[in-house]
Parts: C-alpha cells; sequence; structure tokens
C-alpha cells in the first residue's frame, strides 16, 4: 500500500512538472521558402518548428534563447538571442523577420506573440545591414496554423 502511494505522488508531481514545463515553452512553425543563413550556417529552405527556451522572459532579461528545428530534415541550432526592452503588445501573432543582403537572407528577428522581440546577435548582418549594400528588403513570415 505504502509503493502505491509513492508512484501515485510520484505520477502527480510529474504531471504538475510537465505542466509547469510546457507553460513555460513558446512553440510556433513557419514555412521558409529560401535557404537562410543563422549564425554561421546556412538552413535550406522548408517548414520550421521555432521553441523559445529558457522560460518566458522577465522584465530584467536581457538575453534569451531560441531552437529552430527543421521539420522535413535533421536541422537543428540553437541561438542565444538579445531581448528587445520591452514586448510588442501590438503584434498579432509570431514571426519571423529576414533581412536580405547580396542575395542571401538572414534571420535577424524572431518575434513571439505577446513577448519580447528577440534579435539574432549574430547578425553581425544585422548591424552590417544598416547603411551597407542592402537591398532595403525585410521578409516577415508569420506562424503555420
Amino acid at each position: 500500500m505504502r509503493n502505491q502511494v509513492i508512484v501515485v505522488l510520484f505520477v502527480l508531481s510529474s504531471l504538475v512538472f510537465a505542466a509547469n514545463a510546457h507553460a513555460q515553452t513558446m512553440t510556433f512553425k513557419a514555412r521558409v521558402p529560401f535557404p537562410f543563413v543563422i549564425g554561421n550556417q546556412t538552413l535550406p529552405a522548408g517548414t520550421y518548428q521555432v521553441q523559445r527556451l529558457l522560460g518566458r522572459p522577465t522584465e530584467g532579461d536581457q538575453i534569451g534563447m531560441i531552437v529552430i528545428r527543421g521539420t522535413e530534415r535533421g536541422v537543428y541550432k540553437a541561438v542565444v538571442t538579445e531581448l528587445a526592452p520591452q514586448p510588442d503588445e501590438s503584434r498579432a501573432g509570431s514571426q519571423l523577420v529576414f533581412a536580405n543582403r547580396g542575395g542571401q537572407h538572414y534571420l535577424s528577428e524572431v518575434h513571439l506573440q505577446g513577448e519580447k522581440d528577440q534579435y539574432i546577435p549574430k547578425a553581425s548582418h544585422r548591424r552590417e545591414l544598416v547603411g551597407s549594400e542592402t537591398s532595403g528588403e525585410e521578409v516577415v513570415l508569420a506562424e503555420l496554423h
């Protein structure tokens, strides 16, 4: 009897932990119709699952982490991001934002609905994009439903 109580308590605590972990994770999917660069890696066109890690950012947080996982291939990339000072409450839905430089698309921002915007710091591309030979094109892809 004592063993059954322990097992039931373990299962219940595991369910509470799993529900809390799920609440801390934000995920969306986006179809990217072109190859793109993130960090120092070029990822192929395809459907990607974008997931926030490290829990929901708080007011004082300055960095975050996202994972981009290909749903069609074994592509996986984890990236540390810079967080915007505050969330953009006016945005409807989650988005990926790409900058175009020299015909190459660079993932520059990840917007998660109701949360702080996340900027890709390795986008020396983002810094170079301002005032360099850019086409001025910005591509925004919204989440898949």
